[in-house]
């Protein structure tokens, strides 16, 4: 039924509906396929997938086990091809992991495998350029 509803507000050309339909997609991420991606991405509304991403993004961190490191850089990977709109929110998390990381010295940044961190992140972050 939610579908339905959203293909019927995207064949409408008014502004409202293009609200109503960002509100309806962060209660059911389904209808992705009928949200039209705007100019400038103001969403203000919380999603029921921001908690999780936020969760997601911190293991992708987590330098001390690379297993899940890498696991939870294809779940950030995935979600960035079903939801790039929610995760374009969290761009500045993203930043604000890597800051300071970078200025380590190559031999340190081997040891400490943050390389893997930075490669998921640039993985991701590529899936995100066109609509960055």
């Amino acid at each position: 039924m939610i579908n339905n509803i959203a293909q019927y507000l995207s064949s409408l050309s008014s502004s409202k509906s293009q609200d109503l339909i960002y509100h309806l997609y962060h209660s059911d991420q389904s209808i992705v396929k009928f949200v039209p991606i705007p100019q400038h991405i103001v969403l203000d509304i919380p999603a029921k997938l921001d908690t999780s991403i936020y969760y997601i993004l911190h293991a992708m961190n987590n330098i001390s086990n690379v297993e899940c490191l890498n696991s939870a850089g294809m779940l950030c990977r995935h979600i960035a091809i079903k939801h790039p709109l929610i995760l374009l929110r969290h761009l500045p998390l993203i930043g604000s992991l890597l800051r300071g990381k970078a200025f380590l010295s190559q031999k340190q940044f081997q040891q400490s495998s943050y390389h893997h961190v930075f490669n998921n992140a640039f993985h991701l972050l590529q899936l995100l350029q066109p609509l960055i």
